[in-house]
């Protein structure tokens, strides 16, 4: 692998590419332990490539992914429940597949799969129940699981539909199951971390975008200080 540059003045940041250069990463050092930041595309099978090109140049151990999802059950109240708020973040216990479809006369049944996140990595950033963001209380749930697959839904009724075989369900994406199978071939322990930005509708305040991937960055830091 070669360094491209030095992202920061006093040197300890290096965006590095991939030897098959297909990938590039922020290599980093926080405090014992040595960091690889990168940026998967959207999507489970980008996210895979992404990892496996840089798993082979780094060898983690862990892999924490964060970014952003939508909600499953959006909450009236400001009481912690399985329903959520936008910027809620959700820690995965899980993740369940749910692209797989079978069709039965006219009805189409979901098969899902499901795949527990890292036990110490959960354990790590089982935090306390709200977190705090520039003044802004943000709930951390981590009771439940996040759907994933790679559909990007425009409506309550379609979202709804698909969750009905995901019960415990908070929220879904669209990445996980590409780290899933990185991991498989790369051996690391891994966790899905993600804020709320939509309920998987046409309506959608990209304000939000930004709030819930930093949010979800300095959630991560503090769980690691």
């Amino acid at each position: 692998m070669g360094a491209i540059e030095c992202t920061c003045s006093d040197g300890n940041f290096i965006r590095v590419i991939t030897k098959d250069k297909s990938a590039n990463f922020i290599l980093a050092k926080y405090g014992s332990c040595h960091v690889t930041i990168t940026r998967t595309g959207q999507g489970p099978d980008e996210t895979e490539e992404i990892l496996v090109s840089v798993q082979k140049d780094v060898e983690a151990k862990y892999v924490i992914a964060i970014g952003i999802c939508y909600g499953a059950k959006e909450s009236k109240t400001k009481e912690l429940s399985d329903k959520t708020n936008l910027g809620d973040i959700i820690v995965a216990k899980s993740i369940v597949d749910t692209a797989h479809q079978r069709i039965e006369g006219k009805d189409t049944v979901v098969l899902t799969n499901t795949y527990p996140c890292g036990k110490n990595l959960f354990k790590l950033f089982k935090h306390d129940e709200v977190f705090q963001i520039k003044g802004k209380v943000v709930k951390v749930h981590h009771q439940g699981s996040l759907a994933s697959e790679f559909t990007l839904f425009r409506s309550k009724e379609a979202k709804e539909e698909k969750l009905k075989y995901v019960q415990r369900a908070l929220g879904g994406e669209m990445e996980a199951k590409g780290i899933y199978k990185a991991a498989e071939r790369g051996e690391f322990e891994w966790i899905v971390i993600k804020a709320i930005v939509d309920w998987g509708t046409e309506e959608k305040d990209k304000k939000w975008q930004p709030f819930g991937a930093v949010s979800c960055a300095r959630f991560v830091l503090q769980c690691l200080d």
